[in-house]
């Protein structure tokens, strides 16, 4: 399993694959652990913009990707593609398929689309760290 970008992996109606920079630094923390699609949800919700999770993009490639996020930019409509995670030994760094990838419908600019990865990115730090500050609780309480 990687982080292997799938360029001519298309989606139907939207322009893409797109693999900016952003797209690492959010994978940097939401792989940092188990995610789970009410995660997604919750995390998604802090983002202006936020219209929902969707299940099951198919893209031209075959990949059936497990979690859509779908946001409204201005002008236009962006997802961001979630892979499976079934690489428990994370032989490329991460348990991921392949990378995330994002796609577009309209005219959606870049600063859009990277405030809504800061905000997520934010947020799944957020997270990860207090579930890491409890997990540190429970280890001591339990004297491992």
């Amino acid at each position: 399993m990687s982080n292997t970008q799938h360029g001519k992996a298309l989606l139907d109606d939207y322009a893409g694959p797109l693999f900016p920079g952003w797209l690492g630094l959010l994978g940097a923390q939401l792989y940092r652990g188990s995610c789970f699609e009410l995660l997604f949800q919750h995390a998604g919700e802090t983002v202006p913009g936020f219209q929902g999770m969707r299940r099951n993009a198919l893209t031209s490639d075959g990949y059936d990707w497990p979690h859509v996020m779908v946001f409204r930019a201005q002008s236009g409509t962006f997802v961001i593609l979630m892979p499976w995670q079934r690489d428990i030994a994370k032989t490329g760094g991460t348990p991921a398929d392949r990378s995330m990838a994002v796609y577009c419908q309209g005219d959606v600019s870049e600063p859009d689309m990277a405030e809504a990865a800061e905000y997520l990115t934010a947020t799944f730090k957020r997270f990860r760290d207090e579930a890491d500050a409890e997990a540190e609780r429970i280890r001591l309480r339990r004297g491992w």
